[in-house]
């Protein structure tokens, strides 16, 4: 049996990924229903105050300032574009 030794830095570094992942599925899944029940399309943004947020199109034009990055889901993993 192999044993793999984690540094205390690496473990955090895996915990707040974890953490990250966890609540951008969770944010994309309520876009998806918010898309659905008002027929505004909603996109999943990182913000510099309030985190990991759901915007609507509009929102997003008015705070583009706020906005870090948007995120988005694939088959592959999510994509993380940075905000221009």
């Amino acid at each position: 049996m192999t044993h793999f030794v984690m540094t205390e830095e690496q473990v955090q570094q895996s915990v707040a990924g974890a953490r990250i992942e966890s609540a951008v599925s969770v944010a994309i899944a309520q876009a998806d229903k918010m898309s659905e029940c008002g027929g505004c399309h909603m996109t999943v943004v990182r913000t510099k105050r309030h985190g990991i947020c759901i915007y609507h199109d509009y929102q997003m034009k008015v705070a583009k300032d706020e906005i870090i990055e948007e995120i988005y889901s694939t088959e592959n993993g999510f994509i993380f574009r940075s905000a221009a």
